[in-house]
């Protein structure tokens, strides 16, 4: 609500100063500056590591031909807990680990290393070892288990990580593969280091801007109108509004 006073202020005030009004009422509406609403951080960071751990046990637990389905299903919720998106796992390619992380968002405006922890950095390696046998057609770093091994998709990667979940317990049923890289976000806003900071910990890179031509003053006066109306005390912009509408 305040970005939105904020906005109405400073289009009508661009009206005053250009002489189309003699007045800005929406300096009237009541504005804090300092409120800002901070981004829903509800997943728990505790809850996200102690899924992690409980994958862990299942795996060590594991013999025979399910145990690269359950190291899979590991790296799987390391990586997003480390802040990697489900789209971002989709074009993971071998090339993007090396011994410092994972490079994610390759080519794109978000393309940033990924640190990981020792827990995941020993899940991607052993699992990098049983990607060797999979004769997959791509350089993907998650191919699927059986033929064609064709790159697991958006709904693939969901629906393992919601099996995971499933299984794991009633305790983690708010957690979804959507939702997990967040958690790394949580952690940065749980030691008190504010949200600001968790926003930039995602590695946004600035995007290039993109040049669109300004409204002229008598459309801004016409939106102004339509949209906020707050009354016109200035007889200039009533009749430009009817001269445009028209």
């Amino acid at each position: 609500m305040n970005r939105l006073i904020w906005s109405l202020r400073t289009a009508i005030q661009t009206l005053v100063d250009a002489g189309l009004r003699t007045d800005n009422p929406a300096l009237l509406i009541p504005f804090s500056a300092n409120a800002s609403i901070p981004p829903n951080y509800s997943i728990k960071r505790a809850d996200v590591d102690a899924l992690i751990s409980w994958q862990r046990c299942r795996l060590q637990q594991t013999q025979g031909p399910r145990y690269p389905y359950e190291l899979r299903g590991l790296v799987l919720v390391c990586l997003l807990a480390a802040g990697v998106t489900v789209a971002e796992l989709v074009g993971l390619d071998v090339a993007d680990h090396s011994t410092k992380g994972v490079t994610a968002g390759r080519n794109s405006s978000r393309e940033r290393l990924v640190r990981l922890d020792e827990l995941a950095a020993a899940a991607v390696s052993e699992w990098l070892e049983y990607r060797t046998s999979i004769p997959a057609a791509d350089e993907s770093l998650l191919p699927a288990s059986l033929p064609p091994w064709t790159r697991l998709g958006v709904k693939a990667i969901s629906h393992i990580v919601a099996r995971i979940i499933e299984a794991a317990g009633p305790r983690y049923s708010h957690l979804t593969a959507g939702t997990l890289y967040r958690s790394m976000y949580a952690a940065i806003v749980e030691d008190g280091h504010g949200w600001n900071l968790a926003i930039a910990a995602g590695g946004r890179k600035i995007a290039p801007p993109v040049a669109r031509p300004a409204p002229s003053i008598e459309k801004l006066a016409l939106m102004v109108e339509r949209f906020h109306p707050l009354g016109a005390s200035n007889p200039t912009s009533v009749a430009m509004g009817t001269r445009l509408d028209g």
